[in-house]
């Protein structure tokens, strides 16, 4: 009596190869997969500080206080700040070199509110060179007092320590301090223009 044909790899020789192949499969490690590096969260430490005040700059501040500084050279330029033509003709008359010395003052409170304006923006998109800006912008305001109390010094004997000229650079001295510090500790939040070091 001849055997029943049977369909191919139905036998028990194929059933038990394939029961070792499994046992092959599931003896071997997993393969594991790379997965794609994640960036490094360089400044997430930095974007964890408060930024109140950083805030209140762009925002507010240096938009009042570039304002402020164009009408304070409004002011040295039209003669305002003498309280009359006559006072400002006599004054010009007596010091010849005071029209360039208001000149120059009024020139560098005009630079100085340009770079706050200009480090109000780079700031508000969280760029590096905001800072820098930034302090330009004070750097050219204690500059700007400083060489207008030293002219003063020279032209008429007037004392550069006046009460008026110590509280302006004191003020921009302070602001130029307060905000190296400050952003300072917050570098990480800031990102760099392309070829520029934070």
């Amino acid at each position: 009596m001849s055997e029943p044909l049977r369909a191919p790899g139905s036998g028990p020789e194929a059933q038990a190869q394939a029961l070792h192949a499994a046992d092959d499969r599931d003896a071997q490690p997993p393969c594991e997969v790379e997965s794609a590096p994640r960036p490094a969260a360089l400044d997430a430490g930095d974007r964890a500080l408060p930024m109140r005040w950083h805030g209140f700059l762009v925002r507010a501040m240096l938009f009042l206080t570039a304002a402020l500084h164009a009408l304070q050279a409004w002011g040295i330029l039209s003669g305002w700040i003498y309280h009359g033509a006559q006072v400002r003709a006599a004054v010009y008359a007596g010091l010849p070199g005071m029209r360039a010395l208001d000149a120059f003052f009024a020139g560098m409170l005009i630079v100085g509110a340009a770079l706050q304006l200009a480090a109000r923006f780079q700031l508000a998109a969280r760029r590096a060179r905001g800072v820098r800006l930034l302090t330009a912008a004070y750097g050219a305001l204690l500059a700007g007092v400083a060489g207008y109390a030293l002219g003063r010094l020279l032209l008429s004997g007037l004392s550069p320590l006046s009460p008026a000229l110590m509280a302006q650079a004191g003020y921009y001295l302070g602001l130029l301090l307060v905000n190296v510090v400050y952003y300072r500790k917050r570098r990480g939040a800031f990102a760099p223009a392309k070829g520029e070091e934070v």
